[in-house]
């Protein structure tokens, strides 16, 4: 199935105005991006695709052109996107304005709040809700490849020519169970949540990180604030400058001399030669009194009963299926241990999850 839609790729300034003409006379517009990541930290941009029910335009983001009257013109506050599965996408558009719109929907989560599975995929939504299907074949594309292929671009196309459609259906879907404004506060929530993971929020968040000691939990700590910043210094994912094991070993040995760091297995000598003294800089901070109290306090935490845990997930599973939707999106497992410290986060205090969540507890 294929919509009869004006497609306009961009590469010039001269076409770009074309494409303001039409963007300019609309409110509500789709939006997808297409870009690479996986040698550097920060998303490098290639393509942006835009739709509205007249249009699609594609605007090729290594062609040399200058994006800033397009992007000021979809930041502008009168105009709001969809989006599908909008947190990359965010992330891009971010990277050029350090701005983002003042309103999204998200047809994934509007997708998870109607009973879809909470990753359901483009494509299968299309498939389900629309009859389209879409063309798979290019799904593994390099986009920062130049000339794009006839067939990429037709691809780059079909993923923002149906989503107005797809979020109007979804949102009929939502309006008739009385979650219009379930998705209305969740993609706000979206629009509020920092891009970049800040470092308690990594370093909480690592496997292992409580077999250490206090000391070391610390000096992890302070190991992924240097990774953080070289990285993103570097503009090279965090992993290439330091994985995970090895930041944890470093961690737990709490060596003060670079030969102790060169008997670390693992460690690549052209590190500890580059920015062995910042690591060894870094570790020194591991006695940092404030840090060490916030994670004695961390670590002295209630930890709940196998038993209330079971519980309590039970009846919160048991009323996501009357929902009819998936129980991490009500509450996941780890909000469901910080409910039984009486540690509720921002997401399950406050809007519709607080209210559901309160029929339960």
């Amino acid at each position: 199935k294929k919509l009869n839609k004006k497609k306009l790729y961009i590469d010039t300034d001269a076409v770009a105005q074309n494409a303001i003409e039409l963007i300019s006379n609309e409110t509500i517009l789709a939006l997808d991006t297409e870009f690479t990541r996986e040698k550097t930290y920060y998303p490098e941009l290639s393509l942006i695709q835009i739709a509205s029910k007249k249009f699609g335009v594609c605007i090729d983001c290594l062609s040399g052109l200058n994006l800033e009257p397009i992007v000021d013109l979809l930041l502008q506050s009168d105009r709001y996107w969809i989006l599908h599965s909008a947190r990359q996408d965010l992330e891009v558009i971010y990277g050029l304005k350090k701005q983002l719109p003042e309103k999204i929907y998200d047809t994934q989560i509007a997708a998870g709040l109607g009973g879809f599975a909470p990753q359901v995929s483009l494509q299968a939504l299309l498939k389900n809700l629309l009859n389209v299907q879409l063309e798979k074949k290019y799904s593994r594309t390099d986009w920062s490849h130049r000339p794009l292929s006839s067939g990429a671009l037709d691809y780059a196309f079909d993923d923002v020519f149906h989503l107005i459609q797809l979020w109007e259906t979804l949102r009929k879907k939502l309006e008739k169970l009385g979650r219009y404004g379930w998705v209305t506060e969740d993609c706000q929530a979206l629009l509020e949540k920092p891009l970049i993971p800040d470092t308690s929020q990594i370093w909480d968040r690592m496997k292992g990180l409580g077999k250490l000691n206090l000391d070391a939990q610390c000096a992890a700590y302070h190991l992924i604030c240097w990774r953080e910043k070289t990285a993103q210094k570097l503009n090279r994912p965090r992993r290439w400058i330091l994985s995970d094991e090895i930041l944890l070993t470093i961690a737990h040995r709490l060596p003060t001399k670079l030969e102790e760091l060169k008997s670390i297995a693992g460690l690549p000598m052209s590190l500890i030669e580059r920015s062995g003294l910042e690591i060894l800089q870094a570790i020194a901070l591991h006695n940092n009194q404030e840090l060490l109290t916030m994670i004695k306090a961390r670590s002295a935490r209630n930890h709940p009963g196998k038993e209330a845990f079971r519980r309590l997930q039970s009846k919160i599973s048991m009323h996501a299926c009357e929902l009819g939707i998936n129980v991490e999106l009500l509450a996941t497992r780890r909000e469901i241990t910080e409910i039984l410290r009486g540690e509720y986060s921002k997401r399950s205090r406050e809007g519709w999850r607080a209210k559901e969540l309160k029929k339960l507890i």
